[in-house]
């Protein structure tokens, strides 16, 4: 359940905690909760992920995130930022959003103010990515199996030629 609520929550502009009905699981969290975190963690800033375009439709109250991050709750204590780094989501199949990804750099000494750079995707190749690769697999892992099996009889080699009293 925690690890759940860690990786689904989101941010709300609501103050308080309630279940997060839009996912199915984890929690929405107030600006209230981010300023308590902040205090008791002794923080600034929190860059979080996890939320991408695709949820952010029809939220006004916050960034759409096409540029890749936005600024969801900034307090007396600090800021949220939330930060998407895959452009063009989703990835495969119908192309929905043209969204930029993004990441964020921090330095030294105004870790608090990061600075946020955005990308664009590159071309992605014409691939059907639910290709059947059972026959691929099988030969891929036989290579590994052989290179592994040379290998350790090399290792074996080398271990027995050396003079193991100087170690």
């Amino acid at each position: 359940m925690i690890l759940t609520d860690v990786l689904w929550s989101d941010p709300s502009q609501r103050q308080g905690i309630c279940k997060n009905r839009a996912r199915g699981r984890g929690l929405w969290w107030g600006p209230d909760c981010t300023e308590a975190f902040l205090k008791m963690s002794k923080l600034k800033l929190i860059i979080r992920s996890h939320e991408g375009p695709d949820m952010r439709t029809g939220q006004h109250l916050f960034g759409d995130m096409l540029c890749g991050y936005s600024l969801d709750h900034e307090g007396e204590l600090g800021k949220l930022y939330t930060l998407f780094s895959a452009p063009d989501y989703p990835q495969f199949g119908r192309k929905i959003f043209t969204n930029e990804g993004a990441y964020a750099v921090l330095q030294s000494p105004n870790f608090e103010s990061p600075s946020f750079h955005s990308f664009k995707a590159v071309e992605k190749p014409k691939a059907d990515p639910f290709v059947d690769v059972d026959d691929y697999d099988k030969i891929a892992s036989s290579k590994r199996e052989d290179q592994i099996a040379t290998s350790d009889e090399e290792d074996e080699i080398d271990i027995g030629e050396r003079d193991l009293t100087s170690t």
